[in-house]
């Protein structure tokens, strides 16, 4: 499950930024990126990315801003609105 979350994207590459659980290789609660983006069901509560899907769980598009404030993502990232019909 990827909680927290945001949709955004580097040039072409959209992805997922948010905190997981229940992740085979990441700790409860570790802030991620995920692998490139595929698609996102039209109610936002799941997506697919290049190697998972995740139920997802509180949009939270300020987060991008948070991350790019702290330095954690770069300023070139953009956010991805929801309303984009790229991606369902």
């Amino acid at each position: 499950m990827l909680h927290g979350w945001c949709a955004a994207a580097l040039g072409s590459t959209p992805f997922l930024l948010g905190q997981v659980s229940g992740h085979p290789l990441l700790r409860w609660g570790a802030q991620t990126r995920t692998s490139p983006l595929f698609q996102i069901a039209p109610d936002h509560s799941w997506a697919r990315t290049w190697n998972r899907y995740y139920a997802l769980d509180g949009y939270t598009p300020e987060l991008l801003f948070k991350l790019q404030a702290d330095g954690v993502v770069a300023p070139d990232v953009k956010l991805i609105r929801l309303d984009d019909s790229s991606l369902n």
